[in-house]
Formats: structure tokens, C-alpha cells, sequence
């Protein structure tokens, strides 16, 4: 199953799609999926580039993610393309309705990257995942 990525148009939307958030009786949560300094892409590394993307993910009922929308870009198309790739691995236990059936749910996730510097894209909300490449 490939991973469907496209640019959404309005900045800031909302992480739930309401024909399918009226339905949600509980949520997704995230239950498995890794990053680390090694996913940064190597030419946005060695060029010094650096940013924060905020993506739109759709969950399916089986707890996979099969579409990926770019909320807000890094600036990069290197960083955001990777952002939702990363995701292709992340697994979710799946949302359910009112009598309890699994159902596809909308969830937004960011990735801040950074090159030798602490992240700080989130300090005080703690959401995200922050990757940190070491200089080169």
C-alpha cells in the first residue's frame, strides 16, 4: 500500500475531517514508529537546510497510515516529503466508533529537523518529534 502525498491547501487546518470526527467514539493513538538523525535527508543536511513540517495523516481501521497531507511545509519539499514517509512505518491503534467497530480517523503530527542545534520547535507543548543531525 503506498503513501499518498499531497500539499493542502488551507494552512492550519484542522486534524480531524468532520464527517469522520462525528463518528469517533475513541480516538487513534500512536503505538509504534521510530525516527532518528539518520532519516535526514542528505541533501537537505548538507546544505544546512532546516524546518518543521505539520502534516495531516489519515489512519486507517487497520491502524495504518494512508494518506498524508503537508498542513504547514518546512520551507523544504526534501524535509516534508520525508516527514510523510517517515510515517509509512508508524503504526496507530486504530479509532473506533460508537459500537465499538475500528474506523479511519484524521490525526496531525509534526516533525521539527535541526542540524546541531537542540529543537525548540516545541517547547512547551511537547507534541512532535524533533530530529537533530549532528554537523558534518
Amino acid at each position: 500500500m503506498g503513501l499518498m502525498i499531497m500539499a493542502l491547501a488551507l494552512v492550519g487546518a484542522s486534524a480531524t475531517n468532520g464527517a469522520i470526527a462525528a463518528e469517533i467514539a475513541t480516538p487513534t493513538m500512536l503505538i509504534s514508529g521510530g525516527i532518528s538523525d539518520s532519516d535526514y535527508p542528505k541533501a537537505a543536511r548538507d546544505a544546512g537546510v532546516e524546518g518543521a513540517t505539520i502534516m495531516r495523516l489519515l489512519v486507517s481501521s487497520k491502524g495504518e497510515v494512508t494518506e498524508c497531507q503537508i498542513a504547514r511545509s518546512s520551507g523544504s519539499a526534501l524535509l516534508d516529503q520525508k516527514s510523510c514517509a517517515i510515517w509509512i512505518g508508524f503504526r496507530y491503534k486504530p479509532a473506533r466508533d460508537a459500537s465499538g467497530k475500528k474506523v479511519e480517523q484524521w490525526v496531525q503530527e509534526s516533525i521539527a529537523w535541526t542540524i546541531g542545534t537542540p529543537c525548540t520547535a516545541f517547547p512547551k507543548s511537547g507534541m512532535g518529534i524533533c530530529v537533530t543531525a549532528s554537523k558534518r
